[in-house]
């Protein structure tokens, strides 16, 4: 599907998810608010982590969207990618709820880390390998 709204959306959240990404990295290591913590300050910047995670994956939705990837190594790499961040955002959320560290839920933190990165790298070769991405968009 080749929607240019959806493509500009999608870039745009991307972008903004990155600038909130740093954004939450700042105010989390200047406040002090790394993980296990607590108060809602706390809460808050992991809230924008979230969005700012889902909105980043959103952007490489946005690659599908695009026609930069038609076939299905495409899909299944974005869908890795997007499935990681999912895992990861979820995992945060329960993190936010429950206050045992000692949860056998707190293991999809690293499967999702290394499901992203597999996705990132796998989504970067069917990008370059199916060739339909032509020049800035």
């Amino acid at each position: 599907m080749k929607n240019n709204n959806l493509v500009q959306l999608a870039a745009i959240a991307g972008m903004a998810g990155a600038v909130l990404w740093i954004v939450s990295i700042v105010l989390e290591y200047s406040l002090g608010l790394e993980p296990p913590g607590s108060g809602p300050l706390f809460v808050a910047n992991q809230i924008l982590a979230f969005i700012a995670l889902a909105a980043t994956s959103l952007a490489f939705v946005g690659l599908l969207w695009g026609g930069a990837l038609t076939g299905w190594f495409g899909k299944l790499a974005v869908g890795l990618y997007a499935l990681a961040y999912a895992l990861i955002i979820i995992t945060g959320i329960v993190a936010l709820l429950i206050s045992n560290e000692e949860s056998v839920v707190f293991l999809l933190f690293p499967i999702g880390g290394l499901l992203s990165t597999l996705g990132v790298v796998l989504t970067g070769i069917a990008v370059a390998v199916q060739g339909h991405w032509s020049g800035w968009q």
